[in-house]
Protein backbone atom coordinates (compact mmCIF):
# COMPACT_ATOMS: atom_id res chain seq x y z
CA UNK A 1 0.00 0.00 0.00
CA UNK A 2 1.47 3.43 -1.01
CA UNK A 3 1.38 6.08 1.53
CA UNK A 4 -0.49 9.00 -0.75
CA UNK A 5 -3.31 7.58 -2.61
CA UNK A 6 -2.90 4.44 -4.50
CA UNK A 7 0.11 2.02 -5.21
CA UNK A 8 2.11 1.95 -8.52
CA UNK A 9 1.01 -1.47 -9.13
CA UNK A 10 -2.42 -0.18 -8.44
CA UNK A 11 -2.38 2.29 -11.18
CA UNK A 12 -1.12 0.11 -13.69
CA UNK A 13 -4.22 -2.37 -12.92
CA UNK A 14 -6.31 0.86 -13.44
CA UNK A 15 -4.57 2.19 -16.58
CA UNK A 16 -5.07 -1.57 -18.14
CA UNK A 17 -8.57 -1.53 -17.16
CA UNK A 18 -8.93 1.91 -18.39
CA UNK A 19 -7.64 0.94 -21.91
CA UNK A 20 -9.41 -2.59 -22.61
CA UNK A 21 -12.87 -0.40 -21.58
CA UNK A 22 -11.29 1.93 -24.20
CA UNK A 23 -11.14 -1.21 -27.19
CA UNK A 24 -14.21 -2.20 -26.10
CA UNK A 25 -16.29 0.89 -26.36
CA UNK A 26 -14.50 1.64 -29.89
CA UNK A 27 -14.95 -1.53 -31.03
CA UNK A 28 -18.58 -1.02 -30.29
CA UNK A 29 -18.93 2.74 -31.74
CA UNK A 30 -17.03 1.48 -34.66
CA UNK A 31 -20.36 -1.51 -35.14
CA UNK A 32 -22.98 0.99 -34.72
CA UNK A 33 -21.01 2.98 -37.59
CA UNK A 34 -21.94 6.14 -36.23
CA UNK A 35 -19.96 9.14 -37.39
CA UNK A 36 -16.31 10.39 -36.26
CA UNK A 37 -18.02 12.84 -33.64
CA UNK A 38 -19.86 10.34 -32.12
CA UNK A 39 -17.12 7.94 -31.85
CA UNK A 40 -14.78 10.85 -30.40
CA UNK A 41 -17.06 12.42 -27.73
CA UNK A 42 -17.63 8.41 -26.43
CA UNK A 43 -14.11 7.73 -26.01
CA UNK A 44 -13.00 11.46 -24.84
CA UNK A 45 -14.16 10.65 -20.88
CA UNK A 46 -12.59 7.20 -21.05
CA UNK A 47 -9.23 8.28 -22.58
CA UNK A 48 -9.15 11.73 -20.60
CA UNK A 49 -8.99 9.66 -17.40
CA UNK A 50 -6.23 6.97 -18.75
CA UNK A 51 -4.28 10.18 -19.38
CA UNK A 52 -4.19 11.36 -15.96
CA UNK A 53 -3.33 7.80 -14.86
CA UNK A 54 -0.18 7.77 -16.80
CA UNK A 55 0.67 11.11 -16.00
CA UNK A 56 0.33 9.85 -12.12
CA UNK A 57 2.30 6.55 -12.95
CA UNK A 58 4.96 8.78 -14.75
CA UNK A 59 5.15 11.36 -11.63
CA UNK A 60 5.84 8.41 -8.99
CA UNK A 61 7.85 6.47 -11.09
CA UNK A 62 11.62 6.78 -10.17
CA UNK A 63 13.74 8.58 -12.50
CA UNK A 64 16.22 5.92 -12.88
CA UNK A 65 12.84 3.81 -14.41
CA UNK A 66 12.22 5.97 -16.41
CA UNK A 67 15.20 6.57 -18.03
CA UNK A 68 15.76 2.67 -18.44
CA UNK A 69 12.11 2.60 -19.83
CA UNK A 70 13.04 5.36 -22.80
CA UNK A 71 16.12 3.37 -23.67
CA UNK A 72 14.50 -0.22 -24.26
CA UNK A 73 11.91 2.14 -26.10
CA UNK A 74 14.54 3.33 -28.21
CA UNK A 75 15.97 -0.55 -28.58
CA UNK A 76 12.42 -1.29 -29.69
CA UNK A 77 12.35 1.41 -32.19
CA UNK A 78 15.75 0.76 -33.51
CA UNK A 79 14.37 -3.27 -33.56
CA UNK A 80 10.81 -2.40 -36.10
CA UNK A 81 12.16 -2.62 -39.74
CA UNK A 82 12.60 0.28 -41.66
CA UNK A 83 9.73 2.40 -42.75
CA UNK A 84 8.51 2.54 -46.12
CA UNK A 85 9.26 6.01 -48.07
CA UNK A 86 6.22 5.49 -50.39
CA UNK A 87 3.00 6.92 -49.82
CA UNK A 88 0.28 4.48 -48.59
CA UNK A 89 -1.95 5.00 -51.75
CA UNK A 90 1.14 3.91 -53.77
CA UNK A 91 1.18 0.28 -52.13
CA UNK A 92 -0.16 -2.76 -52.95
CA UNK A 93 -3.41 -3.60 -51.17
CA UNK A 94 -1.63 -6.63 -49.34
CA UNK A 95 1.02 -4.34 -48.17
CA UNK A 96 -0.64 -1.65 -46.51
CA UNK A 97 -2.31 -3.90 -43.55
CA UNK A 98 1.48 -4.13 -42.34
CA UNK A 99 2.82 -1.37 -43.12
CA UNK A 100 -0.56 0.17 -41.19
CA UNK A 101 0.73 -1.35 -38.01
CA UNK A 102 4.39 -0.76 -38.47
CA UNK A 103 3.46 3.01 -38.78
CA UNK A 104 1.42 2.79 -35.53
CA UNK A 105 3.99 0.91 -33.71
CA UNK A 106 6.68 3.29 -34.07
CA UNK A 107 4.07 6.18 -33.62
CA UNK A 108 3.24 4.85 -30.31
CA UNK A 109 7.18 4.02 -29.21
CA UNK A 110 8.09 7.82 -30.45
CA UNK A 111 5.14 9.36 -28.41
CA UNK A 112 6.00 7.25 -25.19
CA UNK A 113 9.61 8.61 -25.62
CA UNK A 114 8.55 12.05 -25.87
CA UNK A 115 6.29 12.17 -22.85
CA UNK A 116 9.20 10.50 -21.00
CA UNK A 117 11.71 13.00 -22.23
CA UNK A 118 9.63 15.83 -21.33
CA UNK A 119 8.50 15.00 -18.14
CA UNK A 120 12.49 14.37 -17.81
CA UNK A 121 13.57 17.49 -18.83
CA UNK A 122 10.65 19.69 -17.00
CA UNK A 123 10.49 18.00 -13.74
CA UNK A 124 13.72 18.87 -12.37
CA UNK A 125 13.21 22.69 -13.62
CA UNK A 126 10.47 22.59 -10.34
CA UNK A 127 11.58 24.82 -7.36
CA UNK A 128 9.26 23.65 -4.79
CA UNK A 129 9.67 20.05 -5.26
CA UNK A 130 9.04 17.80 -1.38
CA UNK A 131 12.84 18.02 -0.82
CA UNK A 132 13.21 21.45 -1.31
CA UNK A 133 9.91 22.51 0.68
CA UNK A 134 10.92 20.10 3.73
CA UNK A 135 13.89 21.91 3.51
CA UNK A 136 11.53 25.70 3.88
CA UNK A 137 9.58 24.10 6.66
CA UNK A 138 12.72 23.01 8.70
CA UNK A 139 14.39 26.26 8.30
CA UNK A 140 10.89 28.20 8.99
CA UNK A 141 10.26 26.06 12.56
CA UNK A 142 14.41 26.57 13.00
CA UNK A 143 13.45 30.58 13.10
CA UNK A 144 10.80 30.54 14.63
CA UNK A 145 12.07 28.46 17.45
CA UNK A 146 15.27 30.93 17.39
CA UNK A 147 13.10 33.39 18.11
CA UNK A 148 11.42 32.51 20.66
CA UNK A 149 13.90 31.14 22.39
CA UNK A 150 16.11 35.09 22.33
CA UNK A 151 12.65 37.31 22.77
CA UNK A 152 10.48 35.44 24.61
Amino acid sequence: MALFGKSLDALHREAATIQMAIEERAKELSMDQSDMDATISGLMPLSTKLTKIKRTIRDRTPRRKLMADVEDFKQQLKALPPQDSRDLAEMPFEEVGPELQLRSQRMTLQNEISLIDFHLKHTNNDPFNLKRRLWIYAAAAGAYVLWRVLFV
